[in-house]
């Protein structure tokens, strides 16, 4: 957008000449400037804050190797207001808990049950479902125990079969069934 694009809007808008317009706002922005070499300040509530800042010197070399001398000089900067912020980027939509949050599972596996047919386990005996990420476990309703039990439990046997399997003496603190 350019000053005579905001100057129609703005003519359009409240009903006035695009001659009128134009003079008030090149008014407004010569009070900026003014503002800005008086007092190096400027706050407009609800769009932000316009401020001078001083660059010190410094030697720029540039891709051919020749090297130039900037001096020093004021710069005028802008820090936008929360409502400018807010706008220019607005949240983004809250995520998922989970990557699959949305969709059905298509098959649960039993709880408890091995896995059957060639290349159902490893060679180890370690049930792969163990394994499984938890948002793939069958829902508590399914089991006689809590979820958060049947999880715990099944995690300690896990590693508890893994390091008997390897030859580690370990005490073994597997729940014993009834």
């Amino acid at each position: 957008m350019i000053k005579d694009d905001l100057v129609k809007q703005i003519a359009a808008r409240f009903d006035l000449s695009l001659n009128f317009t134009g003079k008030i706002l090149q008014t407004f922005l010569d009070e900026l400037i003014t503002g800005l070499v008086s007092d190096g300040h400027i706050e407009l509530r609800r769009f932000g804050v316009f401020g001078i800042k001083h660059q010190a010197h410094r030697i720029i070399t540039l891709p051919s190797g020749k090297k130039i001398t900037r001096p020093a000089c004021l710069v005028v900067t802008f820090a936008p207001s929360p409502t400018v912020k807010k706008k220019l980027n607005p949240p983004p939509p809250p995520k998922p808990r989970h990557p699959n949050a949305g969709e059905t599972p298509t098959e649960t596996p039993k709880q408890g049950c091995a896995p059957r047919g060639p290349g159902a386990g490893n060679q180890r005996g370690v049930h792969k479902n163990l394994m499984a990420p938890w948002f793939q476990r069958p829902p508590a309703a399914t089991t006689n125990k809590p979820l958060r039990q049947t999880r715990s439990r099944s995690l300690v046997s896990l590693l508890f079969r893994a390091t008997l399997s390897r030859g580690i003496a370990v005490l073994d603190l597997t729940p014993r069934r009834r």
